[in-house]
């Protein structure tokens, strides 16, 4: 990975810590005294400058302290415990928010992100796996005139479809129906959907236009369990470094905002599925120079389940930071697991 001792690991760690608090170029004197390395500032000067020599840390100016590279970022981020646990307050905030028990998985999505965005100030994101969900269970009945249909996705999702103003059917007419969903809707995606609604034109009662409105809202809300969601886009602009440089702020809207975006942050949680940090000059768009973007990929493969993650600006606590990110994960995929898992509809 690197050739660097430990006391210079240390010493870029120190350096990194309190450049992400301070958002100053650090002096070796700086670092000897807020660490307890005990060496003196001219040992951690030669130190430093055998960072800069390996392109860890660099230099503003001559006479400036140094300030960390994006391979020393990189570095730093390799360097905190894949098991870090969540600070005390940080974990006491997330337990109250995921452990809200919520209608369906979307709202457990929706959960998730808003706590890391107010945790973290970034912003937060999910997006489940398009390419092949489909109802893998189903419940209906009538109340009245009312007609209820509950569907199970195999994202994770629960979609609830009411009928109003739906004549109360016999026996045969709600077999029927139910022979219907099984056959037409049941274990199909969303294309071989829009592929059967040919079908539903050679019914020639009044189930017909039932029949329609059924397949419609399906189509409608698979579409939109599938969509990527965001929360906390106004946050990010109360960093120090956004407030200072607006084209900052302007080049995550664009970015954010285009439909495509979330396409590509899916391919690259398809591509490696585990938890990782992109940062700055990696991102795939240019304009995200300036940020780093946490992928926490959940579920079972590349069709059942979904990513959540975060954007943030590229000076910030990783420390801190990841440990947030990692736990909504645990707690999103543990859930998505046993929720697909099951038949019921409810999620426990």
């Amino acid at each position: 990975m690197n050739d660097l001792n430990s006391r210079t690991k240390e010493i870029l760690n120190v350096l990194i810590d309190e450049y992400v608090d301070t958002g100053y170029p650090v002096a070796s004197e700086s670092i000897v005294q807020n660490s307890e390395i005990e060496v003196s500032s001219a040992t951690v000067r030669n130190e430093m400058v055998l960072l800069a020599r390996e392109g860890y840390i660099s230099k503003l100016h001559q006479f400036s302290g140094s300030i960390p590279s994006h391979k020393g970022y990189q570095l730093f981020i390799e360097m905190i415990p894949d098991d870090e646990p969540p600070e005390i307050n940080d974990f006491t905030a997330l337990k109250g928010k995921l452990n809200i028990l919520p209608k369906t998985f979307e709202d457990c999505c929706e959960n998730a992100i808003s706590v890391i965005s107010d945790l973290t100030g970034g912003v937060a994101f999910s997006k489940m796996y398009t390419s092949t969900s489909f109802v893998v269970d189903f419940i209906f009945f009538q109340i009245e005139n009312e007609l209820v249909i509950t569907s199970k996705l195999s994202n994770g999702a629960v979609l609830e479809v009411k009928l109003n103003n739906v004549k109360n059917m016999n026996t045969e007419e709600l077999q029927f129906l139910d022979n219907f969903i099984k056959l037409e809707i049941f274990g199909k995606t969303v294309d071989q959907m829009e592929e059967a609604k040919i079908l539903i034109y050679s019914i020639d009662t009044f189930l017909q236009q039932i029949c329609i409105e059924i397949f419609e809202i399906h189509i409608l809300r698979i579409r939109r369990s599938e969509e990527g969601k965001f929360k906390g886009a106004n946050k990010v602009f109360d960093h120090p470094d956004v407030i200072s440089q607006p084209m900052i702020a302007k080049s995550l809207l664009e970015i954010i905002e285009n439909p495509l975006f979330f396409e590509d942050l899916i391919d690259l949680s398809k591509d490696n599925a585990s938890f990782r940090v992109i940062i700055g000059e990696d991102n795939i768009e240019n304009q995200m120079k300036w940020f780093s973007i946490i992928i926490a990929p959940f579920g079972l493969n590349h069709s059942l389940g979904g990513t959540i993650g975060l954007i943030v600006p590229k000076r910030i606590p990783y420390k801190r930071i990841l440990p947030i990110v990692k736990y909504a994960s645990f707690w999103i995929d543990r859930l998505f697991k046993r929720n697909i898992g099951e038949k019921s509809l409810v999620l426990e």
